[in-house]
C-alpha cells in the first residue's frame, strides 16, 4: 500500500469554464464579463471560480520553479536597472541615439516589488458600537472633511473620550 501514488488534490487542474474565463480577463471590462464569456451563470459565479484559481496560484507558480526569490532575483532585479535606446529623427531620417534608463520600466518593477511587500495593502479601519447616521442635511465638503479627520494618518492613536467622539 505504500507503493501507491498519493492521490491529486481535488481541482489541481483547471477546470474548461475557468481556462476560458482567465483567457477571458483580458480582453473583458470587468471579471462578470470575462465570466459570461466564459459560460458562468451569473457574477457570483464568475467572482468565485477566479478566486478560486487565484488561491491555487502560489502553488502552481512553485511547482513551476518561480518562487518568490526567483522572480524578485532574476526578473524584477535585471529591471530595476532597464536601460533604453532613445531614437532622434527628423524627417523621418535617424538623427542621433542615446542609451538612458528606462524610467517607467524601473517604476513599474517598483510597483511590483511593493505589491508583493505588501506595501498597497488597503487599511482597514475597526469600528466599535452602535452607529447610526443621518446624512441627509450634510454636505460633500463637510463628510470629507470628517473622513479625513477619521481615517487620516495621526501622531497616535485617540486615547481619550473626546478624541474618540469628535465635537463632543
Amino acid at each position: 500500500m505504500a507503493d501507491k501514488e498519493p492521490k491529486k488534490a481535488k481541482g489541481e487542474k483547471l477546470t474548461l469554464k475557468q481556462k476560458k474565463l482567465i483567457e477571458a480577463l483580458p480582453t473583458s471590462d470587468s471579471v462578470a464579463e470575462a465570466g459570461e464569456k466564459a459560460g458562468y451563470y451569473d457574477r457570483k459565479t464568475a467572482h468565485r471560480a477566479l478566486k478560486s484559481v487565484s488561491e491555487r496560484a502560489p502553488e502552481v507558480l512553485e511547482r513551476l520553479g518561480l518562487t518568490i526569490e526567483h522572480v524578485a532575483d532574476k526578473c524584477l532585479r535585471p529591471l530595476l536597472e532597464a536601460r533604453e535606446t532613445k531614437f532622434f529623427a527628423n524627417a523621418g531620417i535617424v538623427l542621433d541615439t542615446r542609451e538612458v534608463e528606462a524610467l517607467d520600466i524601473r517604476i513599474r518593477a517598483i510597483e511590483v516589488w511593493a505589491r508583493l511587500m505588501g506595501a498597497y495593502a488597503s487599511q482597514k479601519v475597526q469600528l466599535s458600537g452602535d452607529l447610526s447616521l443621518d446624512l441627509n442635511h450634510v454636505s460633500d465638503d463637510d463628510l470629507d472633511r470628517l473622513i479625513s479627520q477619521l481615517t487620516g494618518p495621526g501622531p497616535s492613536k485617540p486615547t481619550s473620550e473626546a478624541a474618540t467622539h469628535p465635537g463632543t
